[in-house]
């Protein structure tokens, strides 16, 4: 998208573009290309919402199993480390921000009712019991409003703070990752759940980060005797103003 936007600044007349690059502009047209490569059929959307996006997607999965529109999904998050996006980290990051290393990757999810998995003879790993989503303004509203979209979390799933054994954080930089940090402590208070940390082994994955973090959090799970049952919790602070969380139960 940027190489077109940028062939119609740079080009002798604005409308001499590589008709080529036309295609990718499309935001969709990296899963639309997976899906036709691998014959999947059904709904198939991109979400972008910065680091969130992964837990955003799997709230649209889950709403398109609901309606019936499905019975299994994949769903996945994907974040290179190209030339345009260290050009676009390097003029938007904030001060506090400089130290992250920016990684890449991708991660897939597969989602399906317990019959289905039970059809295929595929042990189910975890199941979602919640997700919510906040909005904030400055920096200074980060922490509260994420608090307030982890209790309602617990609170639609039913389960105490003291039932969470795991806690992947997005480990944001900056103040952003010191107010979700902030956020964690107010709502477990003396609680202190095991963290999963896996940006620190693989970078600033941005939109695949919540997805990593799931995958990070029922890897740990499956290493660890005497987690079946138990709670996982997982959350994101995007930098455009999105927070959010997902409670998973381990199996």
């Amino acid at each position: 998208m940027m190489d077109f936007t940028r062939d119609s600044l740079v080009q002798e007349k604005p409308f001499y573009v590589d008709p080529m690059r036309f295609p990718n502009t499309v935001m969709n047209c990296a899963a639309g290309q997976c899906a036709i490569w691998h014959q999947l059929k059904g709904p198939n959307t991109t979400v972008a919402g910065g680091r969130a996006s992964g837990l955003l997607a799997l709230n649209y999965a889950l709403r398109l199993q609901k309606a019936g529109h499905t019975r299994t999904v994949l769903c996945g998050a994907v974040e290179e480390f190209s030339t345009a996006r260290s050009w676009l980290e390097v003029h938007t990051r904030q001060e506090d921000e400089a130290g992250g290393l920016l990684g890449e990757g991708a991660a897939v999810l597969l989602l399906e009712y317990a019959e289905a998995s039970a059809e295929h003879g595929r042990p189910g790993l975890a199941e979602i019991l919640a997700l919510e989503f906040g909005v904030f303004h400055t920096a200074d509203e980060v922490a509260p409003v994420l608090a307030d979209s982890i209790r309602r979390a617990l609170e639609r799933s039913g389960v105490r703070t003291d039932e969470i054994r795991l806690v992947a954080d997005s480990q944001a930089c900056g103040v952003r990752g010191e107010a979700e940090r902030a956020a964690l402590k107010d709502v477990l208070g003396t609680h202190r759940p095991e963290r999963i940390a896996c940006a620190e082994l693989i970078g600033d994955t941005h939109a695949a980060s919540a997805t990593f973090q799931i995958a990070a959090l029922l890897a740990a799970a499956e290493e660890r005797a005497g987690l079946s049952g138990s709670l996982g919790l997982i959350t994101s602070v995007d930098r455009d103003g999105v927070v959010g969380c997902a409670v998973l139960r381990l199996r």
